[in-house]
Order: C-alpha cells, then structure tokens, then sequence
C-alpha cells in the first residue's frame, strides 16, 4: 500500500510544473527534461521514495549537462572581459550551490520521516536547473537576431 504521505508528495512534485492557464495542450513550452522527469514521477514503479530520488537525480543530470553546454556556448559569444566575468559568476555560483546544499542537507537531515530526502533531491535539481535557464536565456538574448 502507497504511503498518503508520498503520494502527497508526489503530487506536489508534479504541480511544480503545471500548464499556463489557456494554453493549448499542443503546445507544450516546458523543457523537455522537465516533461521526462513528470512522466518519470508519473511511472507506478516511482512512486516509492527510492522511485522519486531517482527521477530527480536523472533529471538533474541532465539539467547539469544542459547548464555545461549552454555555459560553452555562451562563452563563445561572449568578449575576453566577458567570458572572464561569467567563469568569475560560474564559481561563484557552484560555491552558492554548494552551501545552499548543504544547509538544506542539515536541515533535511534533522527532520523525520524519507519524504524529506525526496525535497532535498528535488531542491539539488531546481538550483542547476535554475542557473541552466539563465544561461540558456542570457545565450538567447545574445544570440537573437544573428
């Protein structure tokens, strides 16, 4: 039997990402990583805490591969003095990252109950899937019109 508890979980998890109000279910303007990572949540067999670690810790690395290829690609376009600021901001970045998942790792750590290593997953991801967004939009705007 499925714990209410998971399952809440779970539902949570997969609201994350809903739909714009009025769009056409066509059109899908979610990431396709995220769009794999719900139907990964949405698989019965995920549906245990171990099931929902790892399709978070999937999609996380491929938020990660898609934040490296986009870093690449921006640095490309971007000046000396540029590239320098954005390496400079990437560092610092990872070490935000780095505190920021081991704070909540304390603090999840401390708390009872298997859901809580399920929200730290999911915390682990949105950080990298965060940062890749920005540096996939940043690439967009430079990138227009050319």
């Amino acid at each position: 039997m499925k714990s209410p508890i998971i399952l809440s979980v779970l539902a949570c998890i997969l609201s994350l990402n809903y739909k714009a109000i009025g769009q056409d279910e066509k059109e899908d303007l979610r990431h396709p990583i995220e769009i794999e990572r719900e139907k990964c949540h949405s698989s019965e067999e995920n549906w245990t805490t171990y099931g929902m670690i790892q399709c978070e810790q999937i999609a996380l690395e491929k938020w990660d591969k898609e934040l490296n290829r986009a870093y690449k690609e921006l640095m490309n376009q971007l000046s000396e003095s540029q590239q320098q600021l954005l390496r400079e901001s990437q560092r610092k970045w990872i070490q935000f990252r780095d505190l920021e998942l081991s704070f909540q790792s304390q603090v999840y750590s401390d708390m009872q109950g298997t859901m809580w290593s399920i929200s730290y997953a999911s915390a682990s991801r949105e950080l990298t899937k965060n940062r890749a967004t920005e540096l996939i939009n940043l690439l967009k705007d430079l990138t227009a019109g050319k």
